[in-house]
């Protein structure tokens, strides 16, 4: 593969394609010209070539411009009194470690250890990012439940946590956004106060009653399809949106249509994120994560988006989302890292990372809420490291054709040696290339079938 400016000449099963991801084009060329293509992109002459103007013409004009936007070009060490400045305007509350699932996988092995927050904590983060909002005039501040263990399953906790943040919006006069990730077990009166309460909802459920029940047993091993689907069914009674997210493993890779057919019959759910397994928390050893699971994975997963299409749904994957310029995969890193508050009153930039003890611990944490002054500490060195975090020049992401697709990847995939230097890979590098390759090739072969 050839590559310069992001551009790129990339192969798949003997066909060669152009890919200039951030001007959104895909050209199939034949085996001579993706040959001369790629000496040009590598500023070699190329003389026998009948089309070499024309491309070198059209080379230049794809090379023009880098797409930066301008917050992007700014030097990221311009404002050395940045931290002073962090004044984050929403946050993301994990009210709990404890849970009502056991779900195979969980990557913070929720529901496995006691403890939750004291309601100082919540209270002073929502002031926090009220004040922030208001000092720095926005119209509204974000309060997000996500977390260690399952938002609601502190009932009062959530409940006046939620409260409290309606009151401190309404004393300041300005807007409030509630955003709720959840398993979706939630009895009558919950579903009531959450549907009255919240702006956005994202449901956990992995498929159909046997795969879910069988990934996402609740804590006495007991099904939890039944509560969920019941609810999701409310949900659509009462014309109430909300997203799912999906984890695949091996076993139910082939559920994935079936359960998408369901998702359009019975609900009104029109976001679907599918993520494959990751080996974290009690994940680890669950599954074998090899090529064969890469390849099946991409393999539904192109096959699930083709088909959401037909029936109006929106499947995404977050390792190859739509080409962005963006330099960070989410907000856990960049100009205003995220403001997320665990069950002790750690601060992190990942709701993953929970703990100092977590091999990336040294990486996201970078503060703690001081019970005796009532307000948050943080750590100057590592919010910083955070603000200014980019990957290094000898980074493989700098030669790689699926750069814009996948932005870096989540960064909990790497090393803690890796986040320090910028370097390294991915642990989904494979996977995000092959699911992006495949992407190609069905968007090529698609305009072809339409065109005849």
């Amino acid at each position: 593969m050839s590559t310069t400016h992001n551009v790129f000449v990339h192969e798949r099963d003997g066909r060669h394609f152009l890919y200039a991801p951030l001007r959104d084009i895909v050209v199939e060329l034949d085996t001579r010209t993706a040959s001369a293509v790629r000496e040009m992109l590598n500023g070699n002459a190329v003389t026998e070539f009948d089309g070499r103007k024309d491309w070198l013409e059209f080379l230049t004009e794809l090379r023009s411009d880098d797409f930066q936007s301008p917050s992007h070009n700014r030097s990221l060490n311009a404002d050395k009194d940045a931290v002073s400045h962090y004044a984050p305007t929403s946050v993301v509350l994990s009210l709990t470690k404890e849970c009502n699932l056991r779900c195979v996988y969980c990557y913070i092995h929720g529901g496995e250890e006691a403890g939750s927050m004291e309601f100082d904590i919540a209270r002073a983060s929502i002031d926090f990012v009220a004040s922030n909002a208001r000092s720095r005039n926005f119209g509204n501040f974000g309060v997000s439940f996500h977390g260690e263990g399952e938002p609601t399953f502190k009932w009062s906790l959530f409940k006046n946590t939620v409260i409290y943040a309606q009151q401190v919006a309404n004393e300041l006069s300005i807007g409030l956004g509630l955003f709720l990730t959840s398993n979706g077990m939630w009895s009558t009166a919950q579903y009531d106060f959450i549907t009255k309460h919240f702006d956005g909802i994202s449901i956990s459920l992995d498929g159909l009653e046997s795969i879910q029940n069988s990934q996402r047993p609740t804590s006495s091993g007991e099904g939890s399809f039944g509560i969920v689907s019941k609810n999701l069914k409310r949900l659509k009674a009462d014309g109430v949106q909300c997203a799912v997210r999906l984890t695949v493993m091996r076993s139910s890779i082939g559920g994935i249509i079936p359960f998408l057919e369901y998702i359009k019959s019975e609900t009104l759910v029109k976001d679907v994120q599918l993520e494959p397994l990751f080996n974290s928390g009690r994940g680890v050893g669950l599954q074998a994560i090899d090529r064969n699971f890469e390849l099946d994975f991409a393999s539904e997963l192109i096959k699930a988006q083709k088909f959401g299409k037909e029936i109006g749904l929106n499947l995404t994957y977050s390792g190859c989302v739509n080409p962005t310029s963006h330099k960070h995969f989410c907000g856990a890193t960049g100009q205003e890292p995220n403001f997320v508050v665990m069950s002790d009153g750690t601060i992190s930039s990942c709701y993953e990372v929970s703990k100092e003890s977590h091999k990336l611990g040294e990486f996201f944490l970078y503060g703690t809420f001081n019970k005796e002054t009532g307000r948050f500490e943080l750590s100057n060195e590592r919010l910083e490291r955070l603000m200014h975090y980019k990957k290094s020049e000898s980074s493989p992401c700098n030669s790689c054709f699926a750069q814009s697709n996948c932005v870096g990847d989540c960064l909990t995939r790497r090393e803690l040696h890796q986040l320090i230097s910028g370097e390294g890979s991915s642990s989904r590098c494979s996977l995000n290339r092959e699911v992006l390759s495949r992407s190609l090739v069905h968007r090529l072969d698609g305009a072809t079938e339409a065109r005849s």
